[in-house]
């Protein structure tokens, strides 16, 4: 089971770039030009949350995988495998927030008199 979150955990981060990349062009190419959204914004977002959720990751596993040891190898494990999973799960979670955020009301309908 180790090596199986150990192999997925050190891929995991390229999923979720990978997601972000998609959402972001398919939520692209449905608004118009007044209600985009832009790219910097995103990818700055997108890695600010990534970077400060893999150093709580990195510092989490730390924290439990380097009780009583004596080595410096235990910190491999935030670095493997708490890093990874914590950077995947912060950009999926602003990754799906973001893309169901910001949907602008249908002004047709509220311009009709009821």
């Amino acid at each position: 089971m180790f090596e199986l979150i150990n192999a997925a955990s050190l891929l995991s981060p390229l999923f979720a770039v990978a997601v972000a990349i998609v959402v972001f062009l398919r939520r692209h190419e449905r608004k118009d030009a007044s209600g985009q959204r832009s790219l910097g914004l995103f990818a700055l977002g997108f890695l600010a949350f990534g970077v400060l959720s893999f150093l709580l990751g990195f510092w989490v596993v730390n924290e439990f995988s380097c009780r009583g040891a004596q080595y410096a190898e235990c910190a491999l494990g935030g670095l493997l495998i708490g890093g990874p999973l914590g950077f995947t799960v912060a950009t999926s979670a602003y990754v799906y927030f973001w893309s169901k955020n910001g949907k602008r009301p249908d002004t047709k309908s509220q311009m009709e008199p009821s």
